[in-house]
């Protein structure tokens, strides 16, 4: 049958994804759906932290909420206002780990819905909690390594970490720097602003 349509090797592959990527978008989260009733749920825990603040309760209610954003564009759209501002007031620090984790994979799964949300991400990088710095740098390193973002002025956040007083992170943005440095000539148009940000 799919010989006699043409659908053979990467065009079958195609198809089949975009079936997938069209069954996600359109009928997964169908009001008629079980999986529809829980997202005004997460989206309400998740905005009102002050009303629930447990921190198991925060952590599995943003983590669900950035798994619905991974299934649609719509959602994505509707809620990424949402997880930056629980990236940046979350008291606990696992929430704000775990967010920078969240908002890598839907950076690779909608890069243009992210991408004005990027100096964002960059901001994480200045975080007083070590493990939420080691958990930006590592993210951050991934996703331009993967030219998923493109290197920019906010490079220079990560200069700043080359100084920081965890020596793990040091080395994760060493590594940055190092891997950075294998890819054309980025790292030299990169200078100017970090130069002048660290001075």
């Amino acid at each position: 049958m799919e010989e006699e349509l043409g659908l053979i090797g990467a065009s079958a592959e195609d198809t089949e994804a975009e079936l997938i990527r069209k069954i996600c978008e359109t009928e997964l989260l169908a009001e008629e759906n079980l999986l529809c009733a829980f997202l005004p749920l997460l989206v309400r825990v998740c905005s009102s932290p002050g009303r629930y603040s447990h921190p198991q309760l925060t952590t599995a209610a943003c983590l669900a909420l950035s798994q619905y954003m991974m299934i649609s564009p719509s959602v994505c759209e509707e809620n990424i206002r949402l997880m930056f501002t629980v990236l940046e007031r979350s008291t606990f620090p696992v929430v704000r780990a775990n967010g920078i984790i969240a908002l890598g994979d839907l950076t690779v799964r909608f890069p243009n819905i992210l991408e004005p949300w990027t100096q964002n991400l960059y901001a994480r990088l200045s975080d007083e909690v070590p493990s939420v710095r080691q958990t930006a740098v590592t993210v951050l390193t991934q996703l331009v390594l993967k030219d998923v973002l493109k290197v920019k002025g906010q490079v220079s956040e990560v200069a700043v970490l080359l100084i920081d007083p965890e020596p793990h992170i040091t080395s994760l943005a060493l590594n940055f720097f190092n891997e950075l440095a294998s890819k054309d000539n980025a790292i030299y148009n990169l200078l100017p602003d970090i130069i002048s940000r660290l001075s």
